[in-house]
């Protein structure tokens, strides 16, 4: 889409490389490494299902933990808010963001265009922040999370869209992966670029043609 009148950004893998996050993260969480593992099978079982709401969806997250690991429900829920979150942030603040990211956002926003951050993982302002990227520069800010429902699951994709007065036609979604951030937006009904390490300047170079 050459003209997009909003694009929603994902976040991890977009906005920032995950080269080498996988292990900074996990040696954080070394002494945690069966909750991470439990944590992480529990939402690849839970892609894509809409449970309504950010409680319905946490019940169902922490109960699948619970049934992979074997711990009790409130640790595996203070775990997930007090440590994983905490150490997730405390990793992004030693991550670098994308070159030229804030050129193409200001950029975006010369042109009227309106920016979104949608992110299956939670926590999102904060762990902007530990990236050093401005929450000033978007008009939305949200997770899969907080809407009950994991990407690919097309609500929320287009809740995001309603939030930000667009059409599903006129939004361009972009992301790293194509069966949870393309799957969503085509559920949806909304473009979709793929980027990577190596096609992350041929992205910001095309979309920056116009300054």
């Amino acid at each position: 889409m050459e003209h997009p009148e909003a694009v929603i950004f994902d976040l991890d893998g977009t906005l920032y490389s995950l080269r080498g996050f996988g292990p900074r993260i996990m040696l954080k969480s070394f002494p945690r490494l069966k909750l991470i593992s439990g944590m992480l099978n529990a939402r690849r079982m839970m892609k894509g299902k809409d449970y309504g709401n950010s409680g319905a969806l946490y019940r169902e997250l922490f109960n699948t933990i619970h049934q992979e690991t074997g711990r009790d429900v409130s640790a595996i829920e203070s775990w997930y808010f007090n440590t994983f979150y905490p150490d997730f942030i405390r990793v992004l603040r030693k991550t670098k963001r994308r070159t030229g990211l804030d050129r193409l956002l200001r950029s975006f926003r010369t042109r009227g265009i309106s920016l979104a951050v949608f992110s299956d993982y939670g926590h999102v302002p904060e762990r902007l922040d530990a990236l050093g990227i401005d929450t000033e520069q978007f008009d939305v800010i949200a997770s899969s999370e907080e809407y009950g429902a994991l990407k690919p699951a097309a609500r929320p994709f287009r809740k995001v869209a309603s939030l930000l007065s667009v059409s599903p036609e006129q939004t361009l979604v972009v992301g790293d992966r194509e069966d949870t951030d393309g799957a969503g937006a085509a559920s949806a009904g909304m473009s979709f670029v793929k980027v990577s390490d190596s096609s992350w300047g041929s992205f910001i170079g095309l979309y920056l043609e116009e300054d």
